[in-house]
């Protein structure tokens, strides 16, 4: 929402409506300003890019945006969820694409966990990066 507040979509009689994600002490799940680290992206020759990690480990592609807005927003969803975001911007021919990304994820448990954490917030096509 406005607030930087995540929602989980709930079932209820058969309808889908958006809850408020509440976290350990039952308070509503926001963050007042995105703090990923922005990466930036090493320019090649190629038109093939490829992220480029700060720290060996695994990492989870949680999603891609053109609007700055949306990616500081999801930005503020995974460090609500207590997940460490990263943020690399890839250059385009109209402007630029804002990769979101979590991690890293040092072992395939905590990885696990993150990936249903990302999917529990929506981001159901989320995949994984494995740079050990």
């Amino acid at each position: 929402d406005a607030a930087g507040c995540a929602h989980v979509a709930v079932k209820l009689g058969g309808r889908a409506l958006w809850a408020p994600l509440v976290g350990a002490e039952g308070a509503p799940v926001c963050a007042p300003a995105p703090q990923a680290a922005v990466v930036p992206a090493v320019p090649r020759k190629s038109r093939v890019r490829s992220p480029q990690f700060p720290e060996p480990g695994y990492y989870i592609q949680v999603a891609a945006f053109r609007q700055t807005a949306n990616a500081d927003q999801t930005v503020r969803w995974l460090q609500g969820a207590g997940l460490e975001a990263l943020r690399q911007d890839f250059p385009r021919r109209h402007g630029v694409l804002r990769l979101i990304y979590a991690g890293p994820f040092g072992d395939r448990a905590a990885l696990a966990a993150g990936l249903a954490a990302v999917r529990g917030l929506g981001f159901r096509d989320a995949f994984v990066w494995d740079r050990r």
